[in-house]
């Protein structure tokens, strides 16, 4: 019985009626600092009255009086008894699980102590309650997560929606994935197409000519690409489109696809056309200003230059225009002014230049190497075309032209020294008129 008892993984206490000890097996004297077994002697001689707890010794006076088995609960009496453990830090008592049964032995009454180590299960429970609570962290953590990619979706979706550009993404080849509603109404698709199609076939012909190549420099050591395109196509005006392609990367860094957005830009186009225009051009008229003349008799020089070409500015002051200013006022010095520039402007090709200087000052490119005898001939049509009457308000005004001609490269080499050359021959001929007080319509100086 003794080796059955000693063979038992909890240890064992038999205390006869006089509550002395009768039995201890060797899993009680391994795990305390007893010598040898504590036989006759009480728990409190045994183990030290100090080092037992109160409510043991209570349960054992219990089970030896009215024969009432207990069980101390380790939440709140985890170490009744002093005993240590065998191997390890023994400077920290067991946690322990003890119950306290009356029974008999051998036909004499007594009570049992039995004595389970709760030391390892307790820090198995503890390892599993803190893998439970940041189990618990983790999948909220994860809830959150889920939940804000949720928002993020639901917030991505809205701001496709929302946007005020087409947006699509497309695959490495090109195959449409995804496009808002924007792209659907810039083409006039009453429907999301069938995804999986390139994207270059929902576009009208002018379109996808315009915009593919773009997306041709992707993944040529671009990662991102910007173009703008004028197309059109029988259902409409031409327009102007603003596209913005970037590749997409996942997080090896290799391509995977790409996002793009186009912008209807054609009133910013239209807009600084019409700026453009504005800054070179004179608002009455409509004709080149002197910064536009200047502009292009500067081209028309350098490639005279390459070609060995000759060019010609003539520089034309309108006789007449201050009388009809001041006799009838400015409303009919416009009208009449408007009238000039629009017949000058037809009696010439259409290569050559008609700007309006300033006042009732005009200037003429004339290119092509034109010979002296040309340049009247041209010039013959020009004045025809400035005195032809003018009907306004039930008058007709008549005004003449005073011209002066300067050639590349005979006169100048430069812009400014051939308006200078050419005004100054223009003011010699009229000057020179009115001294001899005849001052006649149209005649110049070549």
């Amino acid at each position: 019985m003794r080796t059955l008892l000693d063979s038992l993984d909890c240890g064992l206490l038999w205390l006869n009626a006089q509550g002395l000890i009768q039995h201890c097996n060797a899993w009680i004297l391994e795990r305390s600092t007893l010598s040898h077994a504590p036989l006759g002697l009480s728990l409190s001689q045994a183990f030290g009255e100090e080092q037992l707890d109160p409510h043991l010794l209570r349960a054992v006076a219990e089970a030896l009086r009215s024969g009432r088995p207990a069980r101390l609960s380790h939440a709140f009496h985890p170490t009744p008894l002093p005993l240590l453990p065998r191997r390890g830090d023994r400077g920290q008592r067991l946690q322990q699980a003890v119950d306290v049964l009356a029974c008999s032995y051998e036909g004499q009454p007594g009570c049992m102590v039995q004595v389970r180590d709760l030391t390892e299960t307790l820090r198995r429970e503890q390892l599993l309650k803190q893998q439970a609570r940041q189990l618990a962290l983790d999948l909220g953590q994860l809830q959150l997560a889920q939940d804000e990619l949720t928002r993020n979706a639901t917030r991505l979706r809205e701001l496709t929606r929302l946007a005020p550009v087409a947006l699509f993404e497309t695959d490495l080849q090109g195959h449409l994935l995804y496009c808002n509603d924007r792209f659907l109404s810039l083409w006039g698709m009453p429907a999301a197409p069938a995804l999986g199609r390139h994207w270059t076939a929902l576009l009208p012909q002018s379109a996808a000519q315009a915009l593919a190549p773009a997306f041709g420099q992707l993944g040529q050591g671009q990662s991102k690409v910007q173009l703008d395109a004028c197309v059109s196509d029988a259902l409409g005006p031409e327009r102007w489109l603003q596209l913005e392609a970037s590749e997409l990367r996942n997080a090896d860094g290799h391509p995977f696809g790409c996002l793009a957005s186009l912008v209807d830009v054609t009133d910013l186009y239209r807009r600084a056309q019409h700026l453009e225009h504005r800054a070179h051009h004179d608002a009455l008229t409509g004709l080149p200003n002197r910064e536009r003349l200047m502009q292009r008799l500067e081209q028309a020089l350098s490639a005279a230059r390459n070609l060995g070409h000759r060019v010609s500015l003539v520089f034309i002051d309108l006789d007449g225009f201050k009388f009809i200013n001041d006799t009838h006022g400015h409303a009919a010095g416009d009208a009449l002014l408007q009238a000039v520039a629009q017949r000058m402007r037809r009696s010439l090709r259409a290569e050559d230049v008609v700007a309006r200087l300033a006042g009732d000052e005009f200037a003429l490119i004339l290119s092509d190497a034109l010979t002296a005898e040309q340049v009247l001939t041209v010039m013959g049509k020009v004045v025809q075309a400035i005195e032809e009457p003018v009907h306004f308000g039930g008058q007709v005004l008549r005004v003449g032209g005073s011209w002066g001609v300067a050639h590349f490269p005979e006169d100048a080499h430069d812009p400014a020294g051939l308006l200078v050359a050419a005004d100054q021959k223009m003011y010699r001929h009229k000057n020179s008129r009115k001294a001899d007080g005849n001052v006649p319509t149209g005649f110049g100086e070549l």
